[in-house]
């Protein structure tokens, strides 16, 4: 549902707010993941902080949909037809989104089952730089989406369009390298003054996610 109500915000080019949505979550899980860890609190403290910060993005992001952009929810039947033919794309879709949350929390119970709580913080600690990191390079090519998607709709040529799309995966590379080199050299250094030396591996963490990326990215 989130994601829903950024797309018709995105939909309506008002990308400082969508950006500014997601932006302010990461930094706001960031750094309520890093106290909770402080203070010794366990993953279901983590998961409530998730839950807690999805809540209040949203309920400000029906508000703004509605109260601000005017949006409004008409219901006009099931389109039956529209609803048989993509059927095929919606159960691709919910077998993509089963794979993912197992692949998102495979690597954590692992952690814990043969490593203990530890290793968990440590891995943590590493993937809220990782989310950041992927945050900035997903920011880029969703801000080009919507045009993209109007250029199709005019008829424009082939090679526009992959013109449109080559550009975002050149930014990606350009910014995601930099911030990945960044890092190598001074991500360290970073860590210990965040959170201290107790994190310190988060660092090897986090830097072998970013290089694994990068090149994702830049597609």
């Amino acid at each position: 549902y989130e994601k829903a109500l950024i797309g018709i915000i995105n939909a309506n080019e008002k990308f400082t707010v969508s950006k500014g949505l997601i932006l302010l979550k990461v930094i706001l899980k960031a750094f309520l993941i890093v106290f909770m860890l402080s203070i010794d609190k366990g993953a279901v403290t983590l998961v409530f902080v998730e839950l807690i910060i999805t809540l209040l993005l949203t309920i400000f992001s029906l508000i703004y949909v509605f109260n601000v952009l005017k949006i409004k929810a008409r219901y006009h039947g099931v389109d039956k037809k529209l609803l048989i033919s993509s059927s095929t794309f919606m159960f691709a879709l919910l077998f993509q989104n089963i794979v993912v949350q197992i692949n998102n929390s495979v690597d954590k119970v692992l952690l814990g089952v043969m490593l203990g709580t530890v290793a968990v913080s440590v891995y943590s600690v590493g993937m809220v730089i990782v989310v950041s990191y992927n945050m900035i390079a997903n920011a880029i090519g969703s801000v080009y989406l919507p045009h993209i998607t109007k250029k199709i709709i005019s008829g424009a040529s082939g090679y526009e369009v992959t013109d449109l799309v080559i550009r975002p995966g050149r930014f990606n590379f350009m910014i995601c390298g930099l911030i990945t080199v960044v890092f190598g050299l001074h991500g360290k250094d970073f860590l210990l003054l965040w959170v201290g030396n107790q994190y310190k591996d988060s660092y090897y963490v986090a830097l072998i996610l970013m290089i694994s990326y990068l090149i994702p990215h830049m597609q």
